[in-house]
């Protein structure tokens, strides 16, 4: 069974979610949508450096989500590992060990939530000490 592309133009599968054509939009701005527009660390995220630094953090901790296993008593996989005071307000901390939370992606995605409203202060200062404390 086929079925129209979402431009209209080609008719596709109806397994597939978008024609070759808008596939291969749709990969070209992955990156954008990813990071933002003109996110100025995405070279950074995408280093060696990073890549290595973010296998110890959540080494260090046993794969762990942190916040989840110390404030919730869950023991989540950590998929992502954050920066507790982010890299454009203070760059000297980006490879400080003291400044790296490992976390699953659902919990980044709710603290960087929480960064974005009144409680940013007490949750970074909750996270510095999840990490000073450790396991």
């Amino acid at each position: 069974m086929k079925k129209l592309c979402g431009c209209k133009k080609n008719l596709i599968d109806i397994t597939e979610e978008r024609c070759s054509e808008c596939e291969k939009i749709f990969k070209e701005n992955e990156s954008k949508r990813k990071w933002g527009k003109g996110c100025k660390n995405e070279s950074f995220y995408h280093s060696k450096a990073w890549s290595n630094l973010s296998k110890l953090v959540r080494d260090r901790f046993n794969g762990l989500d942190l916040y989840q296993l110390k404030v919730n008593g869950v023991m989540v996989e950590s998929k992502q590992v954050h920066h507790i005071i982010p890299i454009n307000e203070n760059p000297d901390l980006k490879f400080s060990l003291e400044n790296l939370i490992p976390l699953s992606i659902e919990t980044h995605m709710y603290i960087e939530k929480l960064y974005k409203t009144s409680k940013r202060k007490k949750i970074q200062k909750l996270l510095l000490e999840l990490v000073k404390k450790g396991i």
